[in-house]
Formats: C-alpha cells, sequence, structure tokens
C-alpha cells in the first residue's frame, strides 16, 4: 500500500506517515494507492504497469479551472475552450490494465470539479472503472474516452460539458458545436469500435450540455438503473453507430425547464429520451441487439426515438415493459428518416400516452397498453404515478388516463 497526500513528496517512504504527493508516482510503486484526505491538483495514472487501485478518503481534485468556468457561465464567448479540454482532473491514457478508482471507507468522498475533463482515457484497453464520485464544473466530458471496459458507477453529475454552455459555440461559431456527451465512449478508428461502457446506479441532474450518456462507435454497453433528471442537452442516452446495448431500468425525467435544444437558432425543442441514429458514412459501425426495457420516460420531445442518420441503418430493436408519456413529440418513433431506416423488432408490453409509431421495418407488437383507449386499457385504470426517489428528495407524477 502507497499513501499520498498533497503536502507529500514523491521520495518519501509512501507510508501514511511518509506519504508521496502525485499518483503519478505512486502507480510506479504499487499497485494499491490511497488517497489521503485533502485538495489535490489533476492526477496522472497513464501507462499503467499492473491493474491497479486507488482508494480515496476524502477528496478534492480542482483542476484550477474555476476561474474560466465561472466566465463561461456568465456568457463570455471570447473564451477559447478547446485547449482547456487538454486539462482533466484525472489522465489515464495508454494502458492495457485497469484502473480501479473506488471510497476507501463508506461515507469516504471524491469530487472532480474545474477542469476541462474528469476522467480522461485514450487508447486505454485496460479502462477505467470509477465508483462513488461526483462530477460537476466540468468544460467539457465528464468521464470516458478512446477506452475499452469503462465503468462508472454509484456516481453523481451535474453542471458538465459546459462548452455547449448557452449554445456559446454556436453563437460563437453559427453552428450547432460539438455537442460532445457527459459520459461516452467512441471509436478508436473507423475499423475499431470502443469495446464495454457501463452506467450504473448514477444520478444526472441539471446543467449537463450534451448528450447525458453517449455511445458512439462502440460495441457493447449496458445503461441500468440510472436517474436523470433534466439532464440533458440533446438526449439523456444517445446512441451512434452502437451495437449489443442494453437500456434497462432508468429514470428519465425531462420537464418544460430543461435545458432547450438548438433554441439559439430559434428551435425551442425539448431533448430526447433515448435516441438511436447513425453518424457518418457506411463504413461506421454497424447499429444492431439494442434491448430498451424497464425505463420510465416522462416528458421531452420524444420519448423513445430512432432516426436521423447520415448512411443506411438496419435497426434491430427490443423495446419492451417500458413506461413512456408526457411527451411533446411521440411516445415511441421509429422514423424511415430519408429511407435510409430498415430493420426488424419487437414491442411488447409498453405502457404510453400515445401509439407507437413504427414506419419502418419489421415489428412483433404484443400486450402493449396505451391510456385512454378501453381497447388496449382496463377500464378502471385511469391514473399512473410515477414516483422517483432522487438525491434532492421524492418527485411524483401523474399522468391521467
Amino acid at each position: 500500500m502507497i499513501y499520498i497526500h498533497t503536502l507529500g513528496n514523491d521520495n518519501n517512504s509512501g507510508e501514511r506517515s511518509a506519504p508521496l504527493r502525485t499518483l503519478a508516482a505512486a502507480v510506479r510503486r504499487d499497485s494499491h494507492v490511497t488517497m489521503l484526505s485533502g485538495i489535490y491538483p489533476p492526477q496522472d495514472a497513464s501507462s499503467l504497469t499492473r491493474p491497479t487501485v486507488v482508494q480515496f478518503e476524502e477528496v478534492v481534485i480542482d483542476g484550477g479551472l474555476g476561474e474560466q468556468v465561472r466566465a463561461i457561465l456568465s456568457g463570455d464567448l471570447e473564451i477559447d475552450t478547446i485547449p482547456l479540454l487538454k486539462q482533466p482532473c484525472i489522465t489515464a491514457n495508454n494502458s492495457l490494465h485497469q484502473l480501479t478508482i473506488e471510497p476507501a471507507y463508506i461515507g469516504a468522498s471524491l469530487v472532480l470539479r474545474n477542469a476541462g475533463r474528469g476522467v480522461s482515457a485514450y487508447r486505454n484497453a485496460g479502462g477505467v472503472l470509477l465508483k462513488g464520485g461526483t462530477f460537476h464544473n466540468l468544460i467539457g466530458r465528464a468521464f470516458g474516452g478512446t477506452a475499452d471496459n469503462m465503468t462508472v458507477t454509484h456516481s453523481r453529475f451535474y453542471d458538465c460539458v459546459l462548452e455547449n454552455y448557452d449554445h456559446r459555440i454556436g453563437k460563437r461559431t453559427g453552428t450547432g458545436g460539438t455537442w460532445a456527451a457527459c459520459v461516452a465512449s467512441w471509436k478508436w478508428s473507423d475499423t475499431r469500435p470502443a469495446k464495454g461502457l457501463m452506467v450504473s446506479n448514477c444520478h444526472f441532474g441539471e446543467g449537463i450540455w450534451g448528450e447525458t450518456v453517449g455511445l458512439f462507435d462502440l460495441d457493447g454497453a449496458t445503461v441500468a438503473g440510472n436517474v436523470f433528471h433534466d439532464s440533458s442537452h440533446t438526449a439523456a442516452v444517445y446512441g451512434s453507430s452502437a451495437s449489443n446495448v442494453l437500456v434497462q431500468g432508468n429514470t428519465i425525467i425531462i420537464d418544460e425547464l430543461c435545458p432547450r435544444k438548438d433554441e439559439w437558432r430559434g428551435n425551442s425543442r425539448l431533448p430526447h429520451g433515448v435516441f438511436v441514429g447513425k453518424e457518418g458514412g457506411d463504413n461506421y459501425h454497424p447499429v444492431h441487439n439494442w434491448t430498451i426495457c424497464n425505463n420510465t420516460i416522462i416528458g421531452g420531445t420524444n420519448g423513445i426515438y430512432a432516426g436521423w442518420v447520415q448512411s443506411n441503418m438496419a435497426l434491430d430493436l427490443m423495446i419492451e415493459r417500458n413506461i413512456v408519456m408526457g411527451q411533446a413529440g411521440e411516445a415511441v418513433l421509429i422514423k424511415n428518416w430519408q429511407g435510409m431506416i430498415s430493420g426488424v423488432g419487437s414491442y411488447l408490453g409498453n405502457s404510453t400516452d400515445q401509439a407507437a409509431v413504427l414506419s419502418c421495418g419489421a415489428w412483433a407488437i404484443a400486450g402493449n397498453r396505451v391510456l385512454g383507449e378501453t381497447a388496449s386499457c382496463p377500464p378502471d385504470i385511469r391514473t399512473i404515478t410515477v414516483s422517483v426517489t432522487t438525491v434532492d428528495g421524492k418527485i411524483e407524477y401523474e399522468v391521467n388516463g
């Protein structure tokens, strides 16, 4: 076991009474590191030579960009965010071994703030597993990279991807911006998708100015048991050229106060819940084997939406046992965008307040209920109450049939 502390010295022995100063020095010496309580500058855990576990006590990693974050939030369009994105709280690049970051004890805490990114992993085949973090005031992506086996669990995110705050990139350049995601993995190259992303039991709060969870040219992902509360500027879960994806047991709440999509161009659509699409050409990774089940999606433009593609997309979707209601657009919309979408799917056992629009592909349909349609809904069912417990308290929504 090696200990580090903000007042340590990398020439010390690494014992608790004589800690090192940096994570980079510690991981070279041992595969088990404890970060003692304190406020740290950004840390580097790249090029691991073995699987490594880093435990934290009561730790804050501050990227030192608080002034720039405040300026962005005040509407300053002169700040160039591109160089700032290269300043993450934790760097974990070029590794064949997994980095695990977890609490040292019950009640321990890790806060990642005031930086270009939270945890940044590039060309990392070993991946990162992080449990119990709080991510906020981050100019770009909170967690992810061109990496395999990325997992974040039991963590909280808010005020992230501020490079798009108030549509600043669109206002400055006249384009839509980069729309970076808060948590994401994406392709290594045109022929090599990223492999494996898990996001579970996390809370995504307000102020996330991009997709909340982004699956880009990715093979294998699980997004399960999370709460998304007004957490996205475009979609709570967005997949582009992603396959073997499970979206299960999430609660997605999008109300009228949620950040608006493309408002700077006069388009005030609300975000979507789960959005499946395909950016790029035919050489991009195929879209297949998606399971979207047991989710509760309240509000937004479309609850579950497949559409907007830039090349042919053959869907392979299972949409089962979801509760989807209160959307401004459609509860479930599978749209044959410019004639480029085909495929097969199942639509089973879902409860919505409007009929699904499945405009392309071949579908197995059974056991669905539409509130207000007596043929599909037993006459004694008039109201569904969805109760959600978040870190800020209990929220209840009623939808009358």
